[in-house]
C-alpha cells in the first residue's frame, strides 16, 4: 500500500489540476467519437505520419507515399512507395502501434494525439509539483496550458506536438529533478526520442543543458552519461539513413536553402546558385528572421511573453532561476535556428509552459491586476478555443464531402505511377498512391516526366496552387490537357487528369 502513498499525496495537494484533466479527458473522448474526421485536412503533416505508420504495419520497413520533388533527384527515393527520409521516426512508430491495437482511422490518429495531450497535462503537473510554485500558480498554469488555442488545434489536427511535448516534459523531469547518475541517463534518451520527434535541430537543447550542468556543478562522467542517453536512440536512425542515401547526417534541408521553394524542384541545385547573389540570400534570412520574431508570442496570448522575459532577469529562488534561464537560453537559441530555417512559431511551442508559468508567477506580486489578467485570458482563450473547435467540426463534415473521391481515386489509378496533387499526404493515406507535391515552376514539369513515370494530375476540390508555387494552373492547364487527356470531375469538385 505504501507504494500509492506518494501518487495519492499528489491527487490530493493537484486535486484542482486533476479535475481539470479529467473533463478535459470526457469531453475529449466524447468528440473524437462524435468527430473522428476532425483531423481532415489537404494539406496536413498528419497524413504522412499515417501513412508512415500504416506501412510499417503493411510493408514492415519506413515508406510513404507522397514526396518532395527535391527527393526525386536522388535514385534511392524513386521507388515506389518511396523511402520517407523528410520525416523522423517516433511519432509513425507511435501512431503505427495505436493502428495495431485500434485499428487504421481518422479516429485512432486523433485518439493517438489526444492520448498524449492529456499525458503530457498530467506530467506537467507532476513536473511542477517538484519546485516551490504557489498552487494556484500551478493550477492556472495547467489551466492556460491546456487550453492554449494552438496547442488545442495541434491536437485537434492530430500532428506530433502533443506527442514531441510529452517527451520533451519527460527529458526536462529527469535533467531537474533526477538524482542519480541513471536519471542523468534517462533524460539525455529522452532528448534523443525528441530530436527522433522533431528533427536534428532538437540537439540545440544541448546549450541550455550544458548551462544546467555548469550551474548545477556535474561531474564529467555525469555529463557523459547524458551524451551517451542521447546518441543511443539516434545510432539506429543514423544507420538506417546512411543505408538508404549513404549518408547519416542526410537532410533535404542542405540542398535547399530557401524552404518549399527549393524543396519542390525535381533537382539539385548547386550551393554556388543558391548563394549566386550572397546579399540577397542574406536579406532574405533577416526579414524570416524578423517575420519570426514578430509573430513568436503567438505560442500563447501574446502578452504573456514580456511578462515572462522581465521575470527571467528577476530575483527568485535557485532552482526557479536555473529554470528560467534554461528557458531563456533555449528561446534564444531556438529563435535565431528557426526564424532563419523556417520561421514557423509552433516550432518554438514546448517553451510555452515556461512562457505561461514565469508571467503568471510575475504578475502574482500585482493582485488587483492579477485577477483581471486572469479572468481577460480566461475570456479570450474560451472564445478562440470555440473557434478551434468549431473549425474542427468543419473539417469532419468536409471529409464526407470527399470519402467516395478517394475511393474512386485508388479504383482507376496505378499503384507504381506517381501523382501529381497539392493533397499529397492526404491522398497518399487514402488511396495508397504515391504523390508529388506541385513543382515550384512549371518548366520543370518535362524534366520530371522523364526522370519518373507520372501517371496524372489531382486538383483537389479545384483549388490548386500553393503558396510557394509561381504560376497558376491555368498556366499549365494546356499541357496538363495534352499529356493527360482523360479527365473526371468529382462531386466535391476535385479533378483528376489521366492517360488515357
Amino acid at each position: 500500500m505504501h507504494v500509492f502513498l506518494p501518487m495519492i499525496e499528489l491527487l490530493k495537494k493537484n486535486k484542482f489540476s486533476f479535475l481539470i484533466i479529467f473533463l478535459i479527458f470526457i469531453f475529449g473522448i466524447t468528440f473524437i467519437n462524435k468527430y473522428p474526421h476532425s483531423i481532415f485536412h489537404p494539406t496536413s503533416d498528419t497524413y504522412e505520419y499515417a501513412d508512415i505508420a500504416r506501412n510499417l504495419l503493411k510493408y514492415k520497413k519506413f515508406v510513404v507515399h507522397n514526396v518532395y520533388s527535391l527527393q526525386l533527384a536522388f535514385d534511392f527515393a524513386r521507388e515506389i512507395p518511396p523511402p520517407s527520409i523528410v520525416r523522423v521516426p517516433m511519432y509513425p512508430i507511435t501512431i503505427s502501434f495505436f493502428f495495431k491495437i485500434f485499428g487504421i482511422s481518422d479516429r485512432t490518429i486523433f485518439l493517438t494525439s489526444f492520448t498524449f495531450y492529456i499525458l503530457s497535462g498530467i506530467l506537467l503537473v507532476i513536473f511542477l509539483d517538484k519546485f516551490n510554485i504557489d498552487e494556484k500558480i500551478k493550477n492556472l498554469t495547467l489551466l492556460f496550458f491546456m487550453f492554449n488555442p494552438i496547442f488545442l488545434d495541434l491536437t485537434l489536427r492530430g500532428l506530433s506536438e502533443p506527442f514531441a511535448l510529452f517527451i520533451f516534459i519527460l527529458f526536462l523531469f529527469f535533467l531537474f529533478h533526477g538524482k542519480k547518475n541513471k536519471s542523468i541517463f534517462i533524460s539525455g534518451f529522452f532528448l534523443g526520442i525528441f530530436t527522433l520527434t522533431r528533427y536534428y535541430l532538437s540537439l540545440f537543447f544541448l546549450i541550455p543543458v550544458f548551462y544546467y550542468f555548469y550551474k548545477k556543478g556535474k561531474t564529467q562522467k555525469e555529463i557523459v552519461l547524458f551524451l551517451l542517453g542521447v546518441f543511443l536512440p539516434l545510432l539506429p536512425w543514423f544507420f538506417r539513413m546512411y543505408r538508404i542515401t549513404g549518408i547519416p547526417f542526410f537532410s533535404l534541408a542542405f540542398y535547399s536553402l530557401d524552404g518549399y521553394e527549393r524543396v519542390n524542384i525535381p533537382y539539385i541545385t548547386s550551393s554556388s546558385e543558391i548563394f549566386s547573389n550572397f546579399l540577397e540570400f542574406i536579406d532574405k534570412k533577416l526579414d524570416s528572421l524578423m517575420f519570426y520574431l514578430k509573430t513568436l508570442s503567438n505560442i500563447v496570448p501574446f502578452y504573456f511573453l514580456p511578462f515572462s522575459l522581465i521575470y527571467v532577469f528577476s530575483k527568485k529562488d535557485e532552482d526557479l532561476e536555473v529554470l528560467s534561464k534554461f528557458f531563456f537560453i533555449s528561446l534564444i537559441v531556438f529563435s535565431i535556428l528557426y526564424g532563419i530555417i523556417n520561421p514557423e512559431h509552433r516550432f518554438l511551442f514546448y517553451l510555452s509552459f515556461f512562457v505561461i508559468l514565469f508571467s503568471l508567477i510575475f504578475i502574482r506580486e500585482y493582485q488587483k491586476f492579477f485577477n483581471f489578467f486572469i479572468v481577460f485570458t480566461l475570456l479570450l482563450v474560451v472564445h478562440e478555443d470555440r473557434k478551434i473547435i468549431k473549425e474542427a467540426m468543419e473539417r469532419n463534415n468536409n471529409y464526407f464531402k470527399s470519402e467516395k473521391v478517394f475511393e474512386e481515386v485508388k479504383r482507376i489509378t496505378k499503384e507504381n505511377e506517381f501523382l501529381i496533387t497539392n493533397s499529397d499526404a492526404l491522398l497518399g493515406f487514402y488511396t495508397e498512391r504515391s504523390c508529388i507535391f506541385p513543382l515550384t515552376y512549371k518548366e520543370d514539369y518535362r524534366y520530371l516526366f522523364k526522370i519518373v513515370p507520372v501517371q496524372g494530375f489531382f486538383v483537389y476540390r479545384g483549388r490548386f496552387k500553393l503558396f510557394y508555387m509561381k504560376y497558376d494552373f491555368g498556366d499549365i492547364k494546356n499541357m496538363v490537357e495534352t499529356e493527360f487527356p482523360f479527365k473526371k470531375k468529382f462531386e466535391d469538385g476535385s479533378l483528376i487528369y489521366l492517360k488515357k
